[in-house]
């Protein structure tokens, strides 16, 4: 009898035990996916950069397009992300919906961590006045981080001291864009942040550099109709998802 009983009890543990660790074993079977797929770009990036080196200097083809393997294999991938301050590099992609990307890798397969993507109806070129760039916070529940789940460093003045607060997107055709970040906060989600193309662009940028949990050093930059942001959107670590931590940087 004793023995029977300690055998139901053995199930019983090993169902909950399978019922809480297949989350966990899920999202680092996703991430290292995510992070393979992320480094077999990065790798083709470079590829494609290094050989462009061995071409032959000619004013129309000057430089081979270090996007073009990777868009064969990835069409919809449209730019790369780096953040030094932080180890972040990652592909952007771009879908014709905002849904698409959330729980999918660039092969569409299902994925916990889902890709980093800019807004369906942004400008793929980033010539609107306002990107927006979305990225999952994976901190909130693992450790470790993934994706956008550092960007909250950027509210910390102790790491501010020691940071570039730069933002580099790179883009087809050897385009390479640097934004200084000037606003961090977090926001409801229905504001008005993620604004492609404000009608008063000026007041809206210094509007958005004002709500910034702490401040940034906007000094020499000028900030005109012309300027241009982008607007990294992630969820927070708080229950409620009706807000979400923003970074804004402008372009250099």
């Amino acid at each position: 009898m004793k023995r029977k009983i300690s055998y139901i009890l053995l199930i019983i543990l090993t169902c909950f035990l399978i019922y809480f660790l297949k989350e966990p074993v899920s999202y680092y079977k996703d991430r290292y996916k995510a992070d393979k797929i992320s480094e077999e770009v990065k790798n083709m990036l470079e590829d494609d950069n290094n050989d462009s080196k061995n071409v032959k200097n000619d004013s129309k083809n000057a430089q081979k397009d270090n996007f073009k393997s990777i868009q064969k294999r990835f069409d919809s991938v449209i730019a790369f992300i780096y953040i030094d301050d932080i180890g972040l590099s990652y592909p952007i992609a771009q879908a014709k919906d905002n849904t698409y990307y959330l729980r999918r890798d660039l092969y569409g397969n299902y994925s916990e961590i889902g890709t980093i993507f800019i807004d369906s109806e942004n400008k793929k070129d980033f010539s609107d006045k306002n990107t927006i760039i979305y990225g999952h916070n994976m901190r909130e529940n693992y450790p470790g981080g993934s994706a956008f789940g550092k960007l909250d460093h950027y509210v910390d003045k102790h790491f501010l001291q020691n940071s570039n607060q730069i933002i580099r997107i790179k883009l087809p055709n050897n385009k390479e864009y640097h934004y200084k970040i000037i606003s961090g906060r977090t926001e409801s989600k229905n504001s008005n942040y993620r604004t492609f193309n404000p009608t008063n662009n000026k007041d809206f940028i210094e509007e958005m550099i004002k709500k910034s949990k702490i401040p940034f050093n906007t000094q020499g930059i000028d900030i005109d109709e012309n300027s241009q942001i982008i607007t990294l959107s992630t969820c927070t670590n708080s229950l409620d998802d009706n807000f979400r931590f923003v970074i804004q940087a402008i372009k250099n």
